[in-house]
């Protein structure tokens, strides 16, 4: 499981509006799993594409679709003044073998998408003062 972890101190005067606003604002929505599961088919052409996620228990779920119609996912707990997050890119291969792939920096031409999460975690750390 390749995942970029990160924790925020959250300050006394964290909102969780500010966290809501910046997930509406750049596009994430909440996952509602249905039991523990989330498909999602993203259509590119003719084609679909599939993603599968698993409920994480204590972790509530944030995605949004991203270049080449792959999935962003952020998993976050809130707990004792901290925010945990995982985030990641599912990638399914022959429909069946799950993969995650962590955001990149510099990542390569062939996947700019992870790129992109790398900047959307970036971000949402700015934001939220870490």
């Amino acid at each position: 499981m390749a995942r970029n972890i990160f924790e925020i101190e959250l300050t006394p005067d964290y909102r969780d509006q500010t966290f809501r606003q910046w997930l509406s604002e750049n596009g994430y929505r909440a996952v509602e799993f249905h039991d523990g599961e989330f498909e999602v088919n993203l259509h590119y052409g003719a084609n679909a594409i599939y993603h599968n996620l698993k409920e994480r228990k204590g972790y509530t779920t944030y995605y949004k679709e991203s270049l080449a119609q792959s999935l962003l996912v952020f998993e976050i707990q809130i707990q004792a003044g901290r925010m945990l997050g995982e985030c990641y890119s599912p990638l399914m291969i022959f429909g069946f073998f799950r993969k995650e792939l962590a955001f990149k920096k510099n990542a390569s031409l062939m996947a700019p998408y992870l790129k992109k999460g790398f900047a959307d975690m970036e971000d949402l750390k700015n934001t939220l003062g870490a």
